[in-house]
């Protein structure tokens, strides 16, 4: 099935949107805005639950009457599982809000270890190419020469490479398509992939 090139575009962006694919995102996004990210949800959560607290008077014990900052802050204590004991639910209705934001705590730990364990733990390739690509004459044929290094200062071995050109064709129905063509290459692997032994 054949997409006008507005249709592509629109579907494009839709798929890129954050909540799309929202673990993909969180993966991918920079270590600041995932911090930050992550901290505003949890002040937001707290913030809500010492709403529900402030809702009924005498829910939490030792806490001054009237008091947002009070509630927030044994939100706080309870979705971190802290327990300093000088606040403490004092009403059925507290119970069951204790019990629920105890519930998504631990959800929400085990969910932010796991994403955080998961963007430590994504390889990432640090290969360094050339600045410019040149063309000259190499065995009297026309070539086109860059060149790459592991720019991480270890030793790959067998390490691969392949080219590929790719450029927008016009296929003989009148559509223009993206096609790739495999490049040949002088040498397609190196035993030793080195920033001194760079291919």
């Amino acid at each position: 099935m054949l997409f006008t090139k507005r249709r592509l575009r629109a579907t494009l962006m839709r798929s890129r949107d954050i909540t799309g694919d929202l673990y993909h995102a969180l993966i991918t996004m920079t270590w600041p805005r995932f911090i930050l990210g992550v901290g505003l949800l949890f002040l937001l959560v707290n913030a809500s639950f010492a709403l529900a607290y402030s809702a009924q008077r005498g829910a939490i014990i030792n806490a001054r009457p009237g008091s947002l900052w009070d509630a927030f802050f044994f939100s706080v204590q309870t979705m971190a599982t802290i327990g300093y004991g000088i606040m403490y639910p004092g009403t059925v209705y507290a119970n069951i809000l204790v019990t629920l934001e105890t519930l998504i705590g631990l959800f929400g730990l085990a969910l932010a270890a796991g994403l955080a364990f998961a963007r430590f733990s994504r390889p990432r390739a640090r290969v360094l190419f050339s600045a410019n690509a040149v063309v000259t004459l190499y065995h009297g044929l026309p070539t086109l020469m860059f060149r790459v290094a592991d720019q991480r200062g270890n030793q790959v071995l067998e390490a691969r490479v392949q080219a590929t050109l790719l450029r927008n064709e016009i296929s003989p129905e009148g559509h223009i398509m993206r096609r790739f063509h495999d490049l040949s290459l002088l040498r397609e692997n190196t035993p030793s992939f080195t920033y001194q032994n760079a291919p």
